[in-house]
């Protein structure tokens, strides 16, 4: 295990304003749709620090790797998520759009358990 070093705090940081935020936002009445789509996109953002966190505390790059890529799984779905909540905002109604970007980012996340991905560290 590597040393605890200044370098954690941002992402301890944005793990933890990201879960107070999608929180707050959730917990708040009325539960809009505005409210819960962003509450999803605040916790879809804070799965990335766990990812900059195991950087630290790991020193296996197999398991790095691994942890990398089942967050990735879920990371590429963020674009599609922010175009749903932006149409949502702006009454919006481009259902291509939205498809085609939730079809690309789930052959991106069909991509992440191979070496097409990420090729190493």
């Amino acid at each position: 295990m590597n040393a605890l070093t200044i370098y954690l705090i941002p992402p301890i940081l944005s793990l933890l304003v990201s879960l107070t935020l999608a929180g707050i936002t959730f917990g708040a009445r009325p539960r809009t749709t505005e409210r819960k789509l962003f509450s999803v996109i605040c916790l879809w953002w804070g799965l990335l620090s766990p990812a900059f966190i195991s950087h630290h505390l790991l020193t296996n790059l197999s398991q790095i790797l691994a942890i990398e890529r089942s967050i990735h799984f879920f990371y590429v779905f963020l674009p599609a998520l922010h175009i749903v909540f932006v149409h949502h905002l702006l009454d919006i109604h481009n259902k291509s759009l939205v498809v085609g970007a939730f079809l690309f980012s789930g052959l991106l996340a069909a991509t992440t358990p191979t070496s097409w991905y990420i090729h190493g560290l």
